[in-house]
């Protein structure tokens, strides 16, 4: 997932994720925060992370289900 554009190093990124599956997420870049993992007992889930920004531009996600819709914003 790409950073907002004119995100500079030392930015507070926030990434929000919204899937249909209820499945968690993980973040395999270091110095990712994981801020909360709701779920409304059925097959919704929001994930949250936050990480101050260095010199990288985006983030790459590992969804661990392959069906379904997930949706994600990063936000700087």
């Amino acid at each position: 997932m790409n950073y907002p554009k004119g995100t500079l190093a030392g930015d507070l990124v926030l990434l929000v994720l919204l899937d249909n599956s209820n499945h968690p997420s993980t973040i395999s870049s270091s110095g990712w925060a994981d801020i909360d993992h709701s779920t409304d007992d059925s097959s919704m889930g929001l994930e949250s992370w936050w990480h101050t920004a260095g010199t990288e531009t985006s983030v790459t996600i590992e969804h661990l289900h392959t069906s379904g819709n997930v949706h994600g914003r990063a936000l700087g």
